[in-house]
């Protein structure tokens, strides 16, 4: 759970140039509140303003951050390279052009501007933080938890920075220092502004908090009471409900026989704020035949055989349930379809029997005939030892 924020305060505070029709205005508050609406202002108090270097750069930053928002991303980079260009000394101009860098897959770029960032403020937390990030995406895990420890030297309460460390305690394997982290985030008074930090009276804070809470509901996976796990999950969710958050709930139920119907719902849940990530679908289908659902579970599978032939995590799903079941016509008949759908994936499909032991290893197939159809039969009702 690696966050970015592109809302966090600069020097810069921003212009009265309002947008046409809107209350908007080129300013911070104006972002959080109306990204949308930030970009025409910014236009206009662009139009309206001097040539002083440092208001245009403001402004232009504040206009990028507006693109990047609404999900403008090459807007967004001409206009922090614009700003860039007039003024070379904030660590946020830099961190979020490092950002945008990142989404479009320019390591260099991310690099550059990352290191930039420290250059221009070596006290910004903000600019540790993104290096940790960066060093992070690396696999450079100690490197990327010196970055976040430098961050927090500079500022003890920078909320992201402790979100971080907190989920690279947990990659560690050290989940206790991680709730460590995670609970000075939630000590904090919700209407608390830290410099740097989205954690105060900017529409952010529901989402740190639930941030915080979901971390340290899976750090306490395994050793705290399921009770209390759960009552994190919900805690998140109510602030903030994600399909990612509704699914993990989902799987905590799923570890209790007797919450079966509860997992359910939650995966039911996860699955309808994103109905168009298949392996969400996929995961309710599963959870549905779990719950003895069998028509409503192979009907959601088969939805996705049908808008997604090649999705072979699909195939596989189905020709294990019919195999759990003793069914092997049908599991027989799955595979077949699996193989016709994506006969360059097919070899997936056979290491994923393989692998979970519904196949043997000595009798891995590679082209479907009758005489392995009868192969396929001998494997699937053995482990073709």
């Amino acid at each position: 759970m690696c966050l970015i924020a592109l809302g966090f305060s600069s020097g810069f505070q921003g212009s009265s140039g309002l947008a046409q029709g809107s209350g908007a205005r080129c300013d911070n508050a104006s972002l959080v509140a109306e990204p949308a609406s930030v970009i025409p202002a910014c236009m206009a108090a662009l139009a309206e303003a001097g040539n002083e270097a440092k208001t245009r750069a403001g402004l232009l930053y504040i206009l990028g951050r507006g693109y990047h928002r609404t999900a403008r991303l090459a807007e967004a980079i001409e206009s922090y390279d614009s700003a860039l260009a007039l003024d070379a000394t904030s660590a946020d101009m830099f961190v979020s052009r490092a950002w945008a860098a990142m989404e479009m897959h320019d390591v260099e770029g991310v690099h550059h501007f990352a290191q930039m960032a420290i250059r221009a403020e070596p006290s910004s937390a903000r600019a540790w933080d993104f290096l940790g990030t960066v060093r992070l995406e690396m696999g450079d895990t100690i490197a990327a938890l010196e970055a976040y420890e430098h961050a927090l030297r500079i500022d003890p309460k920078f909320g992201l920075a402790l979100l971080h460390r907190a989920d690279v305690m947990k990659r560690l394997g050290k989940p206790e220092r991680a709730v460590e982290d995670y609970e000075k985030i939630l000590a904090m008074p919700p209407g608390e502004v830290e410099t740097g930090n989205l954690i105060g009276k900017n529409g952010k804070v529901a989402s740190f908090r639930a941030a915080a809470l979901e971390g340290r509901a899976t750090a306490r996976w395994s050793s705290a009471p399921r009770e209390v796990v759960e009552a994190d999950l919900r805690a998140a969710i109510a602030m903030e409900p994600t399909p990612f958050r509704h699914r993990l709930l989902a799987q905590h139920f799923r570890r209790q026989p007797d919450r079966i119907e509860d997992a359910v719902r939650a995966m039911r849940a996860s699955y309808e704020m994103a109905p168009y990530l298949v392996e969400l679908q996929l995961l309710f289908g599963e959870y549905l035949l779990v719950a003895g659902k069998e028509e409503e579970g192979l009907a959601e599978i088969r939805s996705i055989i049908s808008k997604t032939p090649g999705y072979m995590k699909a195939h596989s799903a189905m020709v294990i349930y019919f195999r759990m079941k003793n069914r092997l016509d049908e599991a027989i008949d799955a595979l077949e379809v699996g193989y016709n759908a994506n006969p360059d994936a097919y070899r997936w499909l056979i290491d994923r029997l393989i692998s979970d032991g519904y196949w043997g290893d000595e009798s891995r197939p590679t082209r479907t005939t009758p005489e392995l159809k009868a192969a396929f039969r001998k494997c699937l009702s053995a482990k073709c030892a």
